[in-house]
């Protein structure tokens, strides 16, 4: 059995943790976790997942002693881990400085590999924060480089394949062309 404080069914019903529980009270998190013992998870306060039955409940000081105990966080609260925005966001941020660095640039497959997600859902994600397919970010990301590169050293850019802006001329500068 898993251990923690365990109360009778009739000190948990008198438990201000319990009543806080009940009214998923945003205010207790951070005071303590509880644990359900037939599922196995820990969860906080204000947890929106469905109320377990109040013999089920085990309290927790914080989430080491739960997972000392041999719960798991609730996937769904993400208990202890940061928002899966902030997670994502970190996983895009990672793969655009890869693209950044790397020469050439990488594939789907590898920046989704060390995203660790499928390259499907890789691609998704990084145009929905981005507004660009990591293919279109990486071409972006190139030309500067190149036009001015090529700048002050006799080139036409214009010229150049995919350069066509009908000026003549390099323009140099920080321009991020999309197209």
């Amino acid at each position: 059995m898993k251990t923690g404080e365990a109360l009778g069914d009739r000190d948990i019903l008198q438990d201000p943790r319990w009543q806080a529980v009940l009214i998923r009270n945003k205010t207790a998190d951070g005071g303590f976790i509880y644990g359900v013992k037939t599922t196995g998870i820990y969860c906080s306060p204000s947890c929106p997942s469905r109320l377990p039955r109040p013999e089920n409940i085990v309290f927790f000081r914080d989430a080491a002693a739960a997972e000392l105990a041999g719960f798991r966080p609730y996937k769904r609260c993400r208990q202890g881990r940061p928002s899966l925005s902030a997670e994502q966001s970190a996983k895009i941020a990672l793969a655009c400085r890869s693209i950044e660095r790397a020469e050439p640039a990488p594939t789907l497959r590898r920046l989704a590999q060390e995203a660790g997600i499928s390259p499907y859902h890789f691609h998704r994600l990084f145009k929905s924060m981005t507004g660009l397919t990591p293919k279109t970010y990486a071409g972006a990301r190139r030309r500067p480089v190149l036009r001015r590169s090529r700048c002050g050293a006799g080139y036409d850019a214009d010229r150049l394949p995919g350069w066509g802006a009908g000026h003549g001329h390099c323009v140099c500068g920080w321009t991020l062309f999309v197209g």
